[in-house]
């Protein structure tokens, strides 16, 4: 065998070349091939699950929403309570309500029979916790939680009063019932609102939702009594 010329390397080199740019080619179109492919796969996957969302989307989409959301809708889902509370009129964030309250005041002390008054009270208190569910909503809860307050002592006071009329013999059963019904709604409207304030002002509203499921036991027992 004789030594290889500088010709014959030249062409063996050569082809070596031509062979490292066919392998190159057919990478990059195997390459191209492969991500078509993918995509084209990806794509179709895409297609299928819009047409399942749009047949079935809660097996395309499972519940997803964390469980304090899925409590909370299930608390607004409960029935509300068949009661209506009053138009509250002037807030408590207005430079006349005083005024307001001295008027209702006023018309407390110049009625005269305990169940007028005590009808009076259930008004006061019903318009009071409605007024104090708008100020809480409209951003002022420190307020509306001091109006609910005030609320239910109007209704404590109402409740006392219906007490001791009934327990003397005097006929107010039909305030009692309306005192009956009206408490439920207190603290329903109550529970609600402690959704919506902060933790020291929740405590508050606590405090208020005890007092008005203990005045419910009382005035029930009053009725009970009544029969």
């Amino acid at each position: 065998m004789g030594t290889p010329t500088l010709v014959s390397v030249a062409k063996t080199t050569s082809l070596f070349g031509n062979e490292q740019i066919g392998l190159s080619v057919w990478k990059r179109v195997v390459i191209r091939i492969l991500a078509s492919s993918a995509a084209v796969i990806f794509g179709g996957a895409i297609l299928v699950m819009s047409i399942l969302a749009a047949s079935d989307p809660v097996r395309v989409r499972p519940n997803t929403e964390p469980l304090d959301s899925m409590v909370v809708a299930s608390v607004e889902a409960k029935p509300k309570i068949e009661y209506y509370l009053p138009y509250p009129g002037l807030l408590p964030d207005s430079p006349l309500y005083k005024l307001k309250a001295a008027r209702d005041r006023v018309t407390l002390w110049l009625t005269w029979t305990a169940e007028g008054k005590a009808r009076k009270e259930l008004l006061f208190a019903d318009k009071r916790v409605n007024a104090g569910v708008v100020l809480i909503e409209g951003g002022k809860s420190e307020l509306g939680v001091t109006t609910i307050t005030k609320a239910e002592k109007y209704m404590e006071s109402a409740v006392v009063r219906v007490e001791k009329e009934m327990k003397s013999g005097k006929d107010v059963k039909s305030v009692a019932i309306e005192l009956s019904k009206a408490l439920p709604k207190h603290i329903e409207v109550i529970a609600d609102a402690q959704m919506k304030v902060s933790e020291w002002e929740r405590e508050s509203l606590i405090v208020s939702q005890a007092l008005a499921e203990v005045l419910k036991q009382r005035i029930d027992q009053v009725l009970r009594e009544a029969r």
